[in-house]
Formats: structure tokens, sequence, C-alpha cells
């Protein structure tokens, strides 16, 4: 059964990597999703403005300090492909492919995506004070791939944060 081509499209189909209506379409969705999301990504990011008042945190991540090493434009590149494409299929694959569609499997896609989120949160390097705001996000990628079935979707709504992230950070560190 599981050497059988049904059990590699299931499998595929699991974890999202599918084209549901169109790959075209799924990027389209993508952008669609995203910017539903913001307002729920607003919130998370209130709570950590919040937070870091608060607290006096000091949050960080590598990419800030290796975009602000200058390192010339070969390493810029290096830096947004790894953001924004390769960041995005792994993450999309375990998170929203692998762990949330377990999760869906059991509980309510509310109570699987504040589970998923919130692991996808802790696992990034930024600190505690931001598990808000990047709870906000994954919540947000959860619900674009409860919406759409596959995870071009929301695959297409990470790239465009991290690729907005970034942009951000180069122009504010040059």
């Amino acid at each position: 059964w599981r050497t059988s081509r049904c059990y590699r499209i299931w499998r595929k189909h699991a974890l999202g990597w599918h084209c549901g209506r169109g790959f075209f379409r799924e990027i389209g969705a993508g952008f669609v999703g995203y910017l539903a999301g913001l307002p729920i990504v607003l919130v998370g990011l209130i709570v950590t403005i919040i937070l870091i008042t608060v607290t006096g945190a000091q949050p960080s991540h590598p990419a800030v300090d290796q975009a602000a090493s200058g390192e010339g434009w070969w390493a810029t590149a290096q830096l947004m492909l790894l953001a924004c494409v390769w960041a995005p299929v792994c993450e999309e694959t375990f998170f929203r492919g692998a762990m949330y569609a377990h999760c869906r499997r059991w509980m309510h896609p509310l109570i699987s995506a504040l589970l998923v989120a919130f692991v996808f949160a802790a696992i990034h390097p930024q600190g505690w004070s931001t598990v808000p705001a990047l709870m906000g996000l994954a919540v947000s990628f959860a619900l674009i791939r409860e919406w759409r079935g596959s995870i071009i979707a929301s695959a297409t709504a990470h790239a465009i944060q991290n690729g907005f992230v970034m942009t951000l950070n180069m122009l504010m560190l040059s």
C-alpha cells in the first residue's frame, strides 16, 4: 500500500502539495489571503509591541545581522532567496502541510491553527516577545490553508510577508 500510486497521491494531497484549482489561481489566493489576514497579524503585532514596551525585551533575528554585515549584493541575494523562497516552502510544508493537516484530523480548525501557530512562533529565533506577532501570521497562513486546501496559497502569503520584512530591513540598514 505505501509503495502504491494511490498512497503517493494521498500523501501529496495530505501535505497540501497540489495545485488546487490551478497553480496561478492558488498564488492569487495567497495574495488575497495575505491581505485578508492582515487584521489578525495587526492584533498580534499590537500585543508584541505592548510586551516589548512593558518588558524592555529586544527581539532580534540572525537575518538582520546578516543583512547589516554589508557583504555585498550576492550575500543579499542569497539571504532574500533563503527568506522568500526556501523558508516559506519548508515551513509551510512542515507546519501547514504536515502538522496542521494532522491536527486538523482531530481538532477544530481554529484550535489546530492556534496550536500550530504557537509551535511555529516558538521555534523562530526572534525571542519570546514576538510570539504573538508570529502567531498572528501563522494563524493567517493556517486559515489560508483551510480555505484553499493547497499550501501554495499559504506559501505565497508567507513569501510576501518575508519579502516585505526583508526589503524593509534592507532599506533601513542601507
